[in-house]
């Protein structure tokens, strides 16, 4: 269900969730700290307090309501454990006599510097000197778990109290309230309670704002991508100006779209070039068998039905070349252990036989050569090269096989003309023929260096026309991994 959203709803609705979980955090913490820190004073307060009834009370004898700045209740414990009086204003609780130990004897550091904190549990309020029911504040305190913070004194022989002379260590408890800590924690539950989930709502529209904005190129890039059609591919989708994923992937798509129109453009020139090569030989074809029809009785048939061979042969070749120029890589036969120097030995031996008044075939070939790739492309790739170089050949052709380096290298060179540097590269594409003015029905399709040049690649290898030596003729290298 949560991954049908929209990414950026889906972006927004977690960052709230977790803006939500921090602040909570946060707002938990900050009224728990907030809570510590007053209830610390509280415990300051009511030590001074405690210093000051056992002053006020014992060492100055007066009243037992001591007017103090925190009017809380207390009690006094004699050094023997005996809770002697307890009070503080008109409230009135009973403290069990074992929560409110007395100070040791003697105290460590003086009584007027000893003090202690414990944990204090009320019992029952107790009624006024009255008889009458207990005060509500009374109420309010009675059973419950409290803090008492304890200061002693010791009173000399002679020493008058409000208890009599009763020399000794006296302690006094003075019972610290939570309510100040409370209250003022209290005071943060509204603005916590309101403002955390408007702060993650804030987060929530704020990334969902910004998301927003910043899926806009990528709209952007998906409006434009949607308007391209095949008639339209010089169109780009624009590139945002910052240095982010989404500016590389603009660029990557209008690479992409790069690629695909070259491609397309090929694609469009090679049917442009195929369905030229294709009509000449159908034309003459037709021709030559229109004009033999048309005067069956001056034709010579046997020679019309040899140049029509010839000319279905032709078409024959052409048509093979195309379909392994648009055959995938991924349908090419697996490749096994092929020998190169033994392949270019058979193919000059053939050639010899097929050219026998030239030109003139040498080799330099090692006793075998073994690479790793398709023995059949590899045998065409072969052929290929010698019989450009037959064609274009003045009296010798040579073949050179040598391995070194982990790559095995074949040279084909021929003492024809020289191919100027600025076509040396243009030489491998599909339907180049750089002596245009020559016959087309004595030259080649066109395509015999594209479909070398592409099986060399197909076996990790390359294919080029190197630089002619110092008495001219054409030399094509192919660099293939050694096996």
């Amino acid at each position: 269900m949560f991954s049908r959203l929209p990414v950026r709803l889906r972006t927004a609705l977690l960052a709230g969730l977790v803006a939500l979980v921090l602040c909570s955090a946060g707002a938990w913490w900050l009224r728990d700290h907030l809570y510590d820190a007053q209830y610390a004073s509280t415990l300051d307060k009511a030590r001074v307090q405690a210093r000051t009834v056992a002053h006020d009370l014992v060492i100055r004898n007066v009243s037992a309501n001591v007017p103090t700045d925190l009017d809380w209740p207390y009690v006094v414990v004699r050094s023997d454990g005996r809770i002697v009086t307890g009070g503080g204003g008109a409230v009135q609780v009973d403290v069990p006599a074992h929560d409110v130990p007395p100070a040791p004897t003697p105290p460590p550091g003086g009584a007027n510097a000893w003090s202690a904190t414990v944990t204090v549990h009320t019992g029952a309020a107790v009624p006024d000197r009255r008889g009458d029911r207990p005060p509500a504040e009374s109420v309010r305190l009675a059973h419950r778990t409290l803090t008492a913070v304890g200061a002693a004194i010791t009173t000399g022989p002679g020493d008058r109290t409000v208890f009599g002379p009763d020399p000794g260590t006296l302690t006094v408890y003075v019972l610290a309230l939570p309510d100040a800590a409370r209250t003022a924690a209290e005071q943060l539950n509204g603005p916590l309670l309101a403002g955390v989930p408007l702060i993650a709502l804030l987060v929530a529209a704020t990334s969902y704002a910004s998301i927003r904005r910043a899926l806009r190129p990528v709209e952007a890039i998906r409006g434009e991508l949607a308007e391209i059609s095949e008639h339209q591919l010089a169109r780009r989708v624009p590139v945002p100006p910052a240095k982010d994923e989404i500016q590389r992937l603009a660029a990557t798509t209008n690479e992409t779209l790069d690629r695909l129109e070259h491609s397309t453009e090929q694609q469009r020139r090679f049917v442009a070039d195929a369905a030229h090569e294709l009509r000449s030989p159908l034309t003459a074809l037709q021709t030559r068998l229109e004009i033999s029809l048309a005067r069956p009785e001056r034709t010579d048939w046997p020679r019309t039905a040899s140049e029509s061979l010839a000319a279905t042969r032709r078409l024959h070749a052409l048509t093979e070349d195309l379909l392994f120029l648009t055959r995938p890589t991924a349908q090419q036969p697996a490749p096994a252990l092929a020998d190169l120097a033994g392949t270019a030995r058979e193919l000059t031996d053939e050639l010899r036989l097929r050219h026998p008044y030239g030109p003139y075939f040498t080799t330099c070939l090692p006793e075998t050569a073994p690479v790793r790739g398709n023995p059949l492309q590899l045998h065409r790739l072969l052929r290929n090269l010698l019989d450009n170089a037959a064609r274009h050949a003045r009296t010798t052709v040579t073949v050179t096989v040598d391995q070194t380096g982990g790559t095995t290298r074949l040279w084909v060179f021929n003492d024809g003309s020289s191919i100027p540097p600025e076509d040396r590269e243009r030489v491998f594409q599909r339907f180049t023929r750089l002596d245009e003015a020559r016959d087309r029905d004595a030259g080649g399709s066109g395509l015999g260096l594209a479909i070398a040049r592409d099986i060399a690649t197909r076996h990790h290898g390359t294919l080029e026309a190197a630089a002619p030596g110092p008495e001219g003729g054409t030399t094509f290298l192919l660099r293939l991994p050694t096996a």
